[in-house]
């Protein structure tokens, strides 16, 4: 089929599906060359029908069925990965709406295009779509409220809502595990590795949130609707890693990034569910309490540290589920590490001091009381002393003290002046090692900024050969550092590490680029669009020399604190090519193809990490497609509309499919 004749299948079609047309639609469907439509314009007919229905308030049923019958066909017959982009574009637009179970649907149907080794980073980038979204769930309002009323909030939209999209999320996963225990005799084991790990990371998501939020406490008399869902994410859990204690103690407490948090909040959630509610059958019964205690410290540590509530509740059943377990004085400190058993201390008097509800205070008392006693004398007085030492608050500090009848009284008693001296000197030493610090660190600032500029520079130049191997990271910058004869020490002069040299890059590639757009805006005679593909064409090429490591800048860049500055680069860079292609607006139409033109930049940046043709000529007929399919959708004025949506909604899809979560 002709170039004309497939943009006029478009147009009939887009139409006639606009005004659900079911004979011109049944006639279009049926012709020829139908297929090599779908190919060549899979994009821009997804993007057209679901554009149009995502953008009804209240769409009919019959225009649901039509849209995922089309969106189902042209999955069917395109090129898998142009699909699942477009689609996951599409589902973060979505977002939280009655939507969103058919978006699941039609990504779902989607990957199941992938042959098994490619679907493992698809349903990487699909998954990570889903969790920005779940984050966005609205949780149950549960302040002031004590144990009984708490129960009338499992009623609330909001609690149904979330009951609702478990529901959609264990439907979404259900058939991708099962084809894993199928299948598990035939793939090789490195896939079914990969691909086990990859769903693992997709379930724990939603125990993170919304679960630890919600109050899943059940008793003899009701149990949360949320429950039912709950139990069936612990089997599919089950049925990709049997052994949760396995996941649980890999995974322990040990990295302060915001990322890290989160996910040990999930785990830690996963570890109540299975001590303390009604889904105990799937932990395997073979490992003693000690042990288990061992292993729950750092997640209790981490719950009790929340503000919320019903977080810190998990973590305070967890704690009171050994009380029984374990004989009282019958620990010594040596049975755990000074450090766990510290913050967990510390977090938990936290909690009986500040817990916003009354019964979670009592509560923690309760199991503070209960917990101290598990000591004996020496490791209870060893305890004390340690949060007294490490604590600044002067709440905790005073509840240390007060806390005397934790341990025996004449103990207590005879070891308080030894308390308060170890607590005024340790202070005293703490603050003289400071000052020395501070006044060694001002020694050692540059005097000269030009210097520290040009130095940087310098180093910044030297470590990009060292990308390859180490990365964008402050690894590189130091062997970079060491090629011109400085210590590596000295990528302390880059905060940020790894992103001010990937920024580096980026930059001096924008900038080599200039000349080259002037000369083609001098020399050469080309339709906007020729002057779009071969510009975007020649920095993208630029990116060839580090493609191996490029998944790891895109990465950086679209990283949430760091999207402030990428953008801004990468409108800088639309800015130069819109300029020397004589683009002179200076409307709202100056930002609506600035924004427009860069989306199809970043898409094609995309598409070309996952190209493995001779000279990426799958990404150059890629951008060829994108440009046209903009050309000819003519969206400026809804683009004009929502502008930010549309670059914020780029931006996030990129993220996801490097592996990056907003959190």
């Amino acid at each position: 089929m002709k170039e004309e004749e497939m943009d006029d299948f478009c147009v009939k079609y887009i139409s006639a599906y606009k005004a659900s047309d079911y004979g011109t639609l049944k006639l279009l469907l049926h012709k020829k060359d139908v297929q090599e439509v779908y190919q060549d314009r899979a994009m821009l007919l997804i993007d057209s029908v679901c554009g149009y229905f995502l953008e009804k308030k209240n769409p009919s049923s019959e225009l649901e069925e039509l849209s995922e019958i089309l969106i189902n066909q042209i999955i069917e017959h395109s090129r898998p990965k142009e699909s699942l982009i477009a689609l996951l574009e599409h589902i973060e637009r979505c977002g939280l709406t009655n939507k969103f179970a058919l978006m699941l649907r039609l990504v779902q149907k989607s990957l199941k295009r992938f042959d098994h080794q490619k679907r493992i980073l698809s349903t990487t980038w699909a998954l990570q779509s889903i969790s920005d979204i779940t984050m966005k769930l609205e949780l149950p309002d549960y302040s002031g409220l004590d144990e009984k009323e708490r129960i009338l909030v499992d009623s609330s939209e909001e609690n149904l809502f979330i009951v609702d999209f478990l529901k959609q999320i264990y439907l979404f996963l259900e058939p991708f595990i099962s084809e894993v225990c199928v299948h598990t005799n035939v793939l090789n084991g490195f896939i079914i590795t990969k691909t086990r790990h990859t769903l693992q990371k997709g379930i724990l998501v939603v125990f993170e949130h919304p679960l630890v939020y919600l109050d899943l406490h059940s008793t003899t008399d009701s149990s949360p609707k949320v429950m039912k869902y709950v139990r069936q994410m612990i089997k599919l859990l089950s049925e990709v890693q049997a052994d949760f204690l396995k996941l649980l103690t890999y995974d322990k407490v040990k990295d302060p990034t915001e990322e890290k948090k989160k996910w040990n909040l999930a785990l830690a959630n996963l570890f109540y569910l299975l001590l303390c509610e009604d889904v105990t059958f799937y932990l395997p019964l073979i490992y003693s309490h000690l042990y288990l205690l061992e292993c729950a410290l750092p997640f209790i540590a981490e719950l009790l540290e929340n503000s919320n509530s019903m977080v810190r509740l998990k973590g305070l059943y967890i704690l009171q589920s050994f009380m029984p377990k374990i004989k009282k004085e019958s620990l010594g400190f040596m049975h755990f590490s000074l450090q766990d058993h510290s913050k967990m201390y510390r977090n938990l008097q936290s909690t009986i001091i500040y817990a916003d509800l009354q019964d979670v205070r009592s509560l923690a008392l309760n199991v503070y009381e209960q917990y101290v006693n598990l000591f004996d004398v020496s490791a209870q007085f060893i305890l004390l002393r340690q949060v007294l030492n490490v604590s600044t608050h002067s709440g905790l500090r005073a509840s240390c003290r007060l806390d005397m009848y934790q341990i025996r009284r004449r103990l207590m008693y005879s070891l308080l002046p030894r308390r308060f001296l170890s607590s005024a000197e340790t202070t005293r030493i703490y603050e003289d090692e400071f000052e020395a610090a501070r006044k060694e660190e001002e020694k050692r600032k540059f005097e000269d900024e030009d210097y520290e500029v040009e130095i940087r520079k310098k180093i910044l130049e030297a470590s990009l050969p060292y990308v390859h191997e180490k990365g964008w990271s402050k690894e590189a910058l130091g062997s970079g550092a060491e090629e011109i004869g400085y210590p590596s020490t000295v990528h302390g002069l880059f905060p940020r590490e790894g992103l001010d040299l990937a920024l580096y890059f980026y930059e001096k590639c924008n900038n080599n680029l200039e000349p080259i757009l002037e000369d083609r805006a001098k020399n050469e005679n080309l339709e906007k669009l020729d002057f779009f593909q071969k510009s975007i064409e020649d920095r993208l090429r630029m990116n060839i020399e580090y493609i191996d490591r490029w998944h790891e800048a895109l990465g950086l860049f679209a990283l949430p604190q760091n999207y402030p500055m990428s953008i801004k680069r990468l409108m800088n860079l639309m800015d130069d090519i819109m300029h020397y292609s004589g683009d002179r607006s200076s409307d709202v139409s100056w930002y609506v193809k600035r924004i427009s033109l860069g989306g199809i930049y970043k898409a094609t940046e995309l598409y070309m990490l996952q190209d493995y043709s001779d000279d990426y000529k799958n990404t150059w007929l890629f951008l060829q497609r994108r440009l046209e399919d903009g050309k000819r959708l003519s969206d400026c004025a809804r683009l004009g509309m929502k502008a930010g949506d549309y670059m914020e909604s780029t931006f996030v899809t990129v993220r996801n499919m490097l592996g990056m979560r907003q959190r």
